[in-house]
């Protein structure tokens, strides 16, 4: 996803619904976690 401010982010959830409902994003361990754990900022 990118910002306002052109910066660009990932997340990872554990099914292929890309954010369903049920779904819940990851860490970089493979686990629900925070929303600053969940979130990779993606360098240019």
């Amino acid at each position: 996803m990118t910002q306002p401010d052109a910066s660009s982010y990932a997340r990872v959830y554990n099914g292929p619904g890309g954010g369903a409902p049920a779904e819940q994003p990851l860490n970089a361990s493979g686990k629900p976690g925070s929303r600053g754990d969940t979130h990779f900022i993606l360098l240019p």
